[in-house]
């Protein structure tokens, strides 16, 4: 990226945009039957900080991310291609909802399948 090029982060609203991301991205898992068992004793707030700055992160933000690595985090829920599958749904949906350009929604789908790998301990 050239240093004059401003990051998806900023493209998209910055950390304002992400937490309204992850707040309608929540709505949509725990919706989803596929998603919703892996979070039933989530603590809500704990994840959307967490969530909120590790995509920071990744689109390219100042915010850093201090949980666990993705591999240690995603360890015990033995994921598969089918759940990797709903998460990228859930997550296109919601920023189709938040009207995000789909260029845009492309981009940060690319960005978040870079994940895949250690989210499915592959």
């Amino acid at each position: 990226m050239q240093t004059n090029e401003k990051s998806l982060y900023e493209r998209i609203g910055g950390h304002e945009a992400v937490e309204a991301s992850v707040t309608v991205f929540h709505r949509k898992i725990f919706a989803d039957p596929v998603l919703s068992p892996f979070f039933e004793t989530t603590n809500l707030p704990e994840l959307n900080k967490k969530l909120v700055d590790h995509l920071s992160y990744l689109l390219g933000g100042p915010d850093e991310y201090h949980g666990k690595p993705l591999r240690e985090a995603h360890k015990h829920l033995f994921l598969d291609e089918n759940h990797f599958s709903a998460i990228i749904y859930n997550l296109s949906e919601t920023l189709n909802e938040l009207n995000v350009p789909p260029i845009l929604i492309n981009e940060f789908i690319q960005i978040i399948s870079r994940t895949k790998a250690d989210i499915l301990n592959e």
